[in-house]
């Protein structure tokens, strides 16, 4: 059973060990999406390398907009264990999510916080760079199991994307069955924005949000 049962709040983390892999848009985006359903949502940029959800929320705030959620910024120059500052920002905002962005140079920092997290979703593109970067990244999170993600896909549900789903299925992943498509009229232009449609990212969270709930049950009755 992992540890973060019974804590009053669930915590998600976007772990892959290899840079540009869409995590921060990931996270992002899943926050956008359970803000918009009307979670109170408190997203911490643990990427202390490239801090790009710090740059996403800054930007939102210079143009004016403010982002639907809490957001904080934790990293190693300031001091401080993750988990007693993961635990302090939800408790000064009462978050029912919290959502972390984890660096891909930081493997240390997930392990710090892997006894609080309920569920790591794991975003991989097409690219051979990024899938064999998979096996590592699911024996960091173990004993929890990542939610493979499958991103900028060309074509939803065949050719590419349906042989990286069997590969994956076969090696005992969890992939989701929702797929992000490699669509840059839709996704190339939401960084630093509060988007308006969130497109396949709506669906991903509603999925997350399932599979949570059903690990969460079989841990109570467990």
């Amino acid at each position: 059973m992992n540890g973060s049962s019974g804590k009053g709040y669930r915590a998600w983390a976007a772990v892959m060990l290899k840079g540009g892999a869409r995590k921060t848009t990931t996270i992002a985006m899943l926050a956008f999406a359970l803000a918009k359903i009307g979670e109170e949502v408190a997203v911490i940029d643990a990427d202390t390398y490239t801090q790009g959800l710090t740059e996403w929320v800054s930007s939102i705030y210079a143009g004016g907009g403010e982002p639907p959620f809490h957001m904080h910024q934790w990293s190693r120059a300031a001091g401080g264990l993750l988990v007693p500052f993961v635990q302090r920002v939800q408790a000064d905002t009462g978050a029912g999510y919290v959502l972390l962005d984890m660096g891909a140079e930081d493997p240390d920092a997930v392990r710090q916080v892997l006894p609080l997290l309920d569920l790591v979703v794991s975003p991989v593109g097409p690219e051979q760079a990024e899938l064999s970067r998979v096996p590592a990244t699911r024996a960091l999170v173990a004993p929890l199991h990542p939610h493979l993600l499958l991103t900028r896909v060309d074509q939803v549900g065949i050719g590419m994307a349906a042989a990286m789903r069997d590969d994956f299925s076969r090696a005992g992943y969890r992939v989701l069955d929702i797929e992000v498509p490699r669509n840059r009229q839709q996704y190339a232009h939401v960084f630093g924005t509060v988007p308006e449609h969130l497109g396949a990212y709506e669906q991903v969270a509603a999925e997350l949000c399932a599979a949570d709930f059903a690990e969460a049950a079989l841990a109570v009755v467990g």
